[in-house]
């Protein structure tokens, strides 16, 4: 969908700056969501807890007397289409939920540290949408506990949580500019959403329906119907967070609003100023004013401050690309075999090269040292796993299979790069105003 998007931009010729797609930042918005996945999915694993599974359900079997009575029997369909008002809960219910849990990743600092690196992008286009946090991804679950305690199936709940968070996946683009008018007043669009990632504003939190941002007071349009479309081939929206980033180490680290919390309390004068500073978020003061959009004049422009990244030899880019494919399918595979120790091996060798990649991007005097120690650090750990003899050991022969390809591959990368040399892992980076 993000090639067919990219393909589309040029086909319309859609001049919009923001709209369009750099590599190296959608890289970094692919790596961000595949960490997330994958610390969510292995947590559970090693703690052998999922709020998911084990609270939802508890939950769920301990209110049973507090049900409602309509909500309660099977329903034939994952999303309830069987049962309307069993299926007019679970849509409503997840979606007010998640809109009041986002406009408190917006207005609480502590969320704000998670949710900030969705917003981080100075692009907007469907690969913004995978950019996702490893901090909510462990949180995000909490706020629907209360749904099972009213009688709603965990098993419904899971299905419109996903429903809700797939439908969020297509607002991400610039392509779509405004629907009928109907539909912009019912349901979250592309325009909203555009108004939502504007740094200034801090508006639209709707996760499939928009009613609720005009019922609370949070909505904001995207443009006066009587203002251009776009001034010098840029959006009236200025994308990204107040404090632009600098490397594409963040995307893998994801420590940068985190910090600053630290650095605010430590400057604070006093206790009250030390406690505003863990609370209050940037939206705290600015989610129900008027704060209308408006394209930004020279003035402003400075705003947009785009980090990029080119690879200065096509070999490079060609290790990069592979090497960046190899570790996103290998963490995908994490997903589907092996045991927990398979898992865990490979979370770390996944890591490693997601943040190997972004020193690359960055263009880090160390980037090629760490490269190739990142390929001998990954060939040890799969010798040390296959070593053993024994395929059970890292649960069965599939994942076995995967380790010596792996072993394999990093090994050949180790021998490219000695042969190469560093020339080839030398990077352009640079911030475009």
């Amino acid at each position: 969908t993000m090639a067919l998007e990219c393909l589309l931009l040029n086909l319309v010729r859609l001049e919009s700056i923001g709209a369009q797609y750099d590599l190296a930042d959608a890289w970094s918005s692919v790596v961000a969501g595949s960490i997330q996945v994958l610390t969510k999915a292995l947590i559970p694993k090693l703690t052998r807890f999922s709020w998911q599974t084990v609270v939802y359900t508890f939950v769920y079997n301990a209110t049973k007397d507090y049900h409602l009575a309509f909500l309660n029997g099977s329903c034939k369909t994952c999303l309830g289409y069987d049962r309307p008002l069993v299926f007019l809960v679970a849509l409503l219910g997840v979606d007010i939920t998640y809109y009041w849990y986002h406009r408190f990743s917006h207005t609480n600092v502590v969320l704000w540290a998670g949710h900030s690196v969705h917003h981080s992008s100075e692009h907007f286009n469907l690969s913004t949408a995978l950019r996702q946090s490893t901090f909510q991804g462990l949180v995000g679950d909490i706020p629907q506990t209360w749904l099972p305690a009213i009688g709603l199936s965990p098993s419904i709940l899971l299905a419109h949580k996903a429903t809700n968070t797939l439908y969020q996946y297509w607002v991400h683009t610039c392509l779509v500019r405004q629907l009928p008018w109907w539909l912009e007043y019912v349901l979250s669009t592309p325009s909203h959403h555009r108004v939502h990632h504007d740094r200034r504003v801090h508006k639209n939190f709707g996760g499939i329906l928009i009613i609720w941002d005009r019922m609370f007071g949070s909505f904001q349009s995207e443009i006066e119907p009587t203002d251009p479309k776009l001034r010098d081939k840029e959006e009236a929206c200025i994308f990204g967070i107040r404090t632009s980033l600098t490397t594409f180490r963040e995307s893998v680290l994801q420590v940068k609003i985190w910090h600053q919390i630290v650095k605010n309390v430590e400057r604070a004068p006093s206790l009250y100023a030390k406690l505003l500073s863990m609370i209050v978020g940037p939206g705290f003061y600015t989610v129900t004013k008027n704060r209308p959009i408006q394209a930004p004049g020279k003035g402003l422009a400075r705003l947009r401050l785009r980090m990029t990244s080119q690879m200065k030899e096509q070999v490079g880019f060609l290790y990069m690309l592979f090497q960046s494919l190899i570790s996103i399918v290998t963490g995908a595979l994490s997903l589907l075999l092996g045991n927990l120790l398979w898992k865990v091996l490979v979370f770390v060798i996944v890591i490693l090269g997601f943040y190997s990649q972004s020193k690359i991007f960055d263009g880090s005097h160390s980037a090629f040292t760490f490269e190739r120690y990142r390929c001998f650090s990954s060939v040890f750990l799969c010798m040390l796993a296959i070593g053993s003899g024994n395929v059970e050991l890292i649960g069965g022969k599939a994942a076995h299979t995967v380790l010596q390809f792996l072993c394999a591959w990093y090994a050949l990368s180790l021998a490219f790069l000695e042969i190469k040399g560093s020339r080839i892992l030398e990077a352009e980076f640079r911030v475009k105003k």
